[in-house]
């Protein structure tokens, strides 16, 4: 939505991988692939050239990485930190390396459901056993994909696998209200600027 709002009003939407990042002789470079697109056909893009790119000379880097949040991820950031004033960088890539979203958390505790950040099974045990039925996610994790559901009983063996797999996971009381959506705010610069009501899919 943001490239094509973007490409509407005259911009030249280019896109790279992290692969394609490069810096040379003081300058972030990438390989670039320009791109057209389009709103409702089923294939929603087409490449209409292929090169290699001074970043300095963009005028907005928008950064939209999904994890997992591995040391390819924190590298595109420090590359993207050594481009110059005049480009914006969407979000700050000092941010992005520093905030995890989900562990941000932290500092909004009063308006969740009860929550912990754990690896620690008797942790999670002693949770299970005070709320019933809980949900756990990978803290890089996204889309609400990897998420387990325990409700009452807890199979061990099921959740060490689980946090072998993702490592510090969080671990939430389970909201039935939930099956109603949750509510996405959008705030730039300190002001609500929008928001989306998220509905997960039927029997998720």
């Amino acid at each position: 939505m943001l490239a094509l709002e973007a490409q509407r009003r005259g911009y030249k939407i280019y896109y790279y991988e992290t692969e394609n990042l490069n810096y040379i002789n003081g300058k972030v470079q990438a390989y670039i692939k320009e791109l057209k697109l389009f709103e409702k056909n089923k294939k929603f893009y087409k490449i209409i050239n292929q090169k290699f790119f001074d970043l300095s000379k963009a005028n907005y880097v928008l950064i939209r990485q999904n994890p997992p949040f591995n040391m390819d991820y924190i590298t595109a950031t420090f590359f993207l930190e050594h481009l110059p004033r005049n480009v914006k960088v969407v979000n700050n890539p000092v941010s992005v390396r520093n905030v995890s979203e989900k562990f941000y958390s932290v500092n909004f505790l009063k308006y969740m459901p009860p929550t912990i950040f754990t690896k620690n099974i008797e942790e999670i045990k002693k949770f299970v056993k005070k709320y019933k039925k809980i949900v756990i996610k990978p803290i890089h994790g996204y889309a609400g994909k990897n998420i387990l559901f325990v409700n009452k009983l807890i199979n061990q063996i099921k959740v060490l696998n689980y946090i072998k797999k993702f490592g510090h996971v969080m671990v939430q009381k389970f909201i039935p209200q939930v099956t109603k959506g949750d509510k996405r705010v959008f705030i730039i610069n300190g002001l609500v600027k929008g928001a989306i009501q998220r509905v997960p899919r039927k029997g998720s």
